[in-house]
C-alpha cells in the first residue's frame, strides 16, 4: 500500500516522499502506542475490580466472650456480620465445621456447681460424629450497609463426662435462598469439662476421695500424658482459643 502511494508521487519531489513516509511511520507507531496504553489500562481496571469485597453477607468479627470465670460446660461466641449488598439479606444458618476432638484423662476433682450463661442460640458438639457440620438455625434480616450480631453458646452434647474434651471447629454464615456461604478467617478451640478449668496438681489428684485405686505412678502418667496433649494442641495454627482453655493451659504449666 505504501509503495503504491509512493509510485504516484513524482521523483522530482524527494521532500514530499520523505514527508509522506514520515507521516505514515508516525501514524503506525502512535497507533500501536495507543493500543498498548488501552490494553494496560483495561488490565489495571480488572485488577482493581478483583480486589473489591464480595457482595452480600460477610463476617465482621467472631470471638469468644471474655469471662472472668469461664464456664467449662459451655463457651459463648460473639458473631458480628454485615450486609454489603444493595438489598436486604436474610441470615438463616450458622455452620460449625467440627474438625477435631482431643481427650484428657482426669481423676475426678470435686467442685461447686456451675451455672452457664444464657444465650440466644445454642449448639451442642458431638464427638462421636467428628468430623461433621453442626447447624445452628438463626433468623436475622439485615438491610443494605447495616450490621448485626448474635451470641452462640457452644456446649458438649454429653451432660456428664469422665474426661476433658477439646474441639476444633470453623464457622460459616449461610444467607438467602441461594444458601450464600461466608467462611470466617480463623478456627476456634473450645474446652469442656464437668470438673474444673484448672489443671489438677499431683496433690489434688492424689486426694483420698479421688484416688480410685490409681497408684502414684499411674496418676503421674495421666497428668504427664495430659500435658503432652496440651502441647500438641498449642501447635494448632490459625486458631482462637476459648478463655476456659487458655486458663486450663496456663495452670498446666506448673507441675
Amino acid at each position: 500500500m505504501i509503495l503504491s502511494l509512493l509510485s504516484c508521487v513524482p521523483v522530482k519531489f524527494p521532500i514530499t516522499i520523505f514527508l509522506v513516509v514520515l507521516l505514515l511511520w508516525w501514524g503506525m507507531t502512535a497507533g500501536f502506542g495507543l493500543f498498548g496504553s488501552d490494553s494496560n489500562q483495561s488490565v489495571h481496571h480488572l485488577s482493581k475490580a478483583s480486589t473489591q469485597l464480595p457482595e452480600g453477607i460477610d463476617f465482621v468479627d467472631a470471638d469468644f466472650v471474655s469471662e472472668e470465670n469461664p464456664d467449662v460446660r459451655g463457651t459463648l461466641l460473639d458473631i458480628k456480620f454485615t450486609n454489603q449488598a444493595n438489598q436486604t439479606a436474610f441470615v438463616k444458618h450458622l455452620i460449625l465445621n467440627v474438625k477435631k476432638v482431643w481427650h484428657l484423662r482426669q481423676p475426678p476433682i470435686l467442685t461447686g456447681a456451675f451455672i452457664g450463661p444464657s444465650a440466644r442460640y445454642e449448639v451442642k458438639l458431638d464427638e462421636s460424629r467428628v468430623p461433621y457440620k453442626a447447624k445452628v438455625i438463626v433468623s436475622h434480616s439485615v438491610n443494605p450497609g447495616e450490621s448485626d450480631r448474635f451470641l452462640v453458646l457452644v456446649k458438649d452434647v454429653k451432660q456428664w463426662s469422665e474426661v476433658y474434651a477439646i474441639y476444633r471447629f470453623s464457622l460459616e454464615l449461610v444467607a438467602d435462598g441461594n444458601d450464600q456461604r461466608r467462611p470466617y478467617k480463623k478456627d476456634f478451640l473450645v474446652f469442656f469439662s464437668e470438673y474444673s478449668n484448672k489443671f489438677p496438681s499431683l496433690e489434688e489428684a492424689l486426694a483420698p476421695y479421688q484416688l480410685q485405686n490409681l497408684s502414684v505412678e499411674e496418676v503421674k502418667k495421666v497428668l504427664g500424658d495430659n500435658r503432652s496433649t496440651l502441647h500438641e494442641i498449642v501447635k494448632e495454627d490459625n486458631c482462637t482459643i476459648s478463655p476456659a482453655l487458655l486458663r486450663f493451659m496456663k495452670s498446666a504449666e506448673s507441675p
